[in-house]
């Protein structure tokens, strides 16, 4: 058998982190290990999950090719150098790092490498027009890179199968998972793991939802048609069946009924610590400051949909949508308090 032919590039030492990208000539879709070596000793093996565009553009396959590498400060402290290198031994370009006392970035005192096992992970489900890619942005900004996942179908995020791919003893470095999942993705995560959500009033939902699923359909498909008749999970009481952990697979379209609805807010009373509402932008902003320990959070509010297309429909047709998502809307309003306040719903 051929050997494999690697391909890999150090990219930068900050004087904490080794981030790179690593990948295979002869096979686009192998990720190879990545080892590093202190001093000639093994120290950590990481699998490269990181979407690169250049990396894709140069070489081609899906494009998740980077990786990063945390150093414990033990290691920073009495090492003389780190290699990077394939399970040949061929050493990654640009490697080894040779390191220097005065390149030692002071904030190696906080370093996570030092913490194998990350006890208190965040899980952000991110339901559909309800303010996630705002808070997206936030979560990037927040976690350190390589501590965080984006659950996504396309780059940079990753799907499930890509997710499961990685070593489980490098998943359990994480501290975040963000993205369109359901409950129930924590069991794939060594640790303890809380969760967290933004819910959105369902009518207005549910028809920005139409509008950015079926905006090049319009007039083949129209919003009461996505509704009576769902194709799509997303028009199905979708957010009680994310809360609920109750994917098509587990709950066929059409079948989510009073048990799916208290499953779903059991979850949220056991293992939910933050739910905010867009409707309540400055609260959902104050609980956001407490759930991340941060002093003040400005919310962008992107790619929500700021549509009023209810006022285009009748009686009837509103009744339609708030009655074939009865579960959805009996969701919102107790975790709203019936209607008469909004905010974020926080545990300690």
């Amino acid at each position: 058998m051929a050997e494999q032919q690697y391909i890999g590039y150090v990219d930068q030492w900050d004087g904490q982190r080794i981030l790179g990208w690593a990948g295979c000539y002869s096979n686009q879709a192998e990720k190879p290990y990545v080892f590093i070596l202190a001093d000639g000793v093994v120290i950590d093996c990481v699998y490269p999950y990181m979407y690169r565009k250049d990396i894709q553009d140069t070489y081609g396959g899906d494009g998740m090719n980077g990786f990063v590498a945390s150093i414990p400060l033990s290691v920073i402290k009495f090492a003389s150098q780190l290699e990077v290198v394939f399970s040949n031994g061929m050493q990654l370009s640009n490697s080894p790092i040779f390191l220097r006392r005065q390149n030692i970035n002071r904030r190696v005192r906080n370093n996570p490498a030092d913490r194998l096992f990350q006890d208190d992970g965040l899980i952000f489900l991110h339901i559909q027009k309800s303010a996630g890619t705002s808070l997206r942005q936030i979560f990037e900004s927040h976690f350190d890179e390589g501590r965080i996942i984006f659950l996504y179908p396309d780059p940079p995020g990753m799907t499930r199968q890509q997710f499961l791919a990685i070593p489980l003893i490098q998943r359990a470095k994480l501290n975040c998972v963000f993205g369109h999942e359901y409950y129930g993705i924590h069991e794939f995560l060594p640790g303890t793991w809380r969760y967290a959500t933004v819910l959105r009033e369902p009518l207005t939902r549910i028809i920005s939802n139409y509008y950015h699923h079926y905006k090049t359909l319009q007039g083949k498909v129209t919003l009461m048609e996505a509704v009576e008749k769902p194709t799509n999970v997303e028009f199905d009481n979708y957010m009680v069946r994310v809360l609920a952990g109750a994917s098509e697979q587990t709950v066929p379209i059409g079948s989510v009924n009073e048990t799916t609805l208290s499953l779903a807010l059991e979850n949220v009373a056991r293992h939910f610590s933050f739910v905010g509402f867009v409707e309540n932008s400055h609260g959902m902003a104050e609980g956001l400051s407490k759930l991340l320990d941060r002093p003040s959070i400005s919310l962008p509010m992107e790619n929500i949909g700021a549509y009023n297309h209810s006022i285009l429909l009748s009686d009837d047709e509103i009744s339609i949508i708030r009655d074939r998502n009865k579960f959805d809307v009996q969701l919102y309003e107790i975790l709203t308090g019936g209607g008469k306040t909004l905010f974020p719903f926080e545990r300690s």
